[in-house]
């Protein structure tokens, strides 16, 4: 063994001798059992109070959130109320645009067919 062990570490290890002197800076164990007590109640004074605050964070969280789940249950139903709505616009939309290329078409045929009646006519008219 390089060092040998530690006085107060073996197997009978008892508690040093808590005795102070009369003369001691520490104060007496009754004064330091009261101000114990006295630290004790004002830091559960503390903590009470702390729990409270947290009391009313929570409930005003817990409100709000209640709020917005209603806020959000309204504007899903608001949403699922106008869906039938909207699908009817989009297909009164796929109508207009399928009508307005028909008429495009139908446009380009009819300035075809003019431009074939009006070579027609002038052939007739040469033709007299």
């Amino acid at each position: 063994l390089a060092m040998g062990a530690s006085p107060g570490t073996g197997l009978f290890v008892h508690e040093p001798r808590q005795s102070k002197s009369r003369y001691s800076k520490e104060p007496a164990k009754e004064e330091a059992s009261a101000h114990k007590s006295m630290a004790e109640q004002e830091e559960e004074k503390i903590n009470g109070r702390l729990v409270e605050i947290l009391e009313r964070k929570c409930a005003k969280l817990r409100s709000r959130a209640e709020q917005e789940e209603k806020s959000r249950k309204a504007m899903q139903q608001e949403l699922e109320e106008l869906r039938p709505q909207f699908e009817e616009l989009q297909q009164e939309v796929t109508q207009l645009r399928a009508a307005h290329e028909k008429l495009a078409e139908d446009r380009h045929e009819a300035l075809r067919r003019n431009g074939e009646l009006a070579n027609i006519q002038q052939q007739c008219g040469l033709a007299q």
